[in-house]
């Protein structure tokens, strides 16, 4: 019988890990001044249980993600705070310095790289219908990369399966 590898959850150290390092995460997240601007008037105690999930589904552990979409969740910001790319990639960097601050091998912050490159397109400002006037205030990267996200993302509307 074939041995299932378990999942990226799992061997992040499950719910546990997972709480630990979104309370890290949105404390570095908050103390950068490029994206707190984005969480003024946001419940930080709704914040972090929506992070948690969707971060719990993401590295797979949970088959069922019932949130919005990242491109649901994320739109308004994109198109009337400008959101975009630079921001992405703050945000991933966070992610890696606190999964290296919890001392998380290499090879599993490699995986969440991963997992996050995949969805970087939905925070790419040339997606949406911007009008003129926000897209000149906006700061966009000059190139981006967009992976393919996995199967199992839920990224845009249609991608969800309920």
């Amino acid at each position: 019988m074939a041995e299932t590898k378990a999942s990226l959850y799992e061997r992040l150290g499950g719910a546990a890990a997972i709480e630990a390092a979104v309370d890290i995460f949105y404390k570095k997240v908050l103390d950068d001044t490029t994206l707190s601007p984005f969480f003024e008037g946001i419940p930080m105690d709704k914040q972090r249980s929506k992070q948690v999930k969707f971060l719990t589904y993401a590295f797979g552990g949970d088959t069922k993600y019932n949130g919005r979409t990242l491109a649901a969740a994320h739109k308004n910001l994109i198109i009337n705070k400008g959101l975009n790319l630079s921001h992405f990639d703050s945000v991933a960097g966070h992610l890696v310095a606190t999964l290296k601050e919890l001392s998380v091998p290499q090879e599993l912050i490699d995986e969440c790289v991963v997992v996050v490159l995949s969805v970087k397109d939905v925070f790419d400002p040339s997606k949406y219908d911007i009008p003129a006037a926000a897209t000149a205030s906006a700061k966009a990267p000059a190139a981006a990369v967009a992976p393919s996200h996995p199967e199992h993302m839920p990224v845009r509307d249609q991608d969800l399966n309920l």
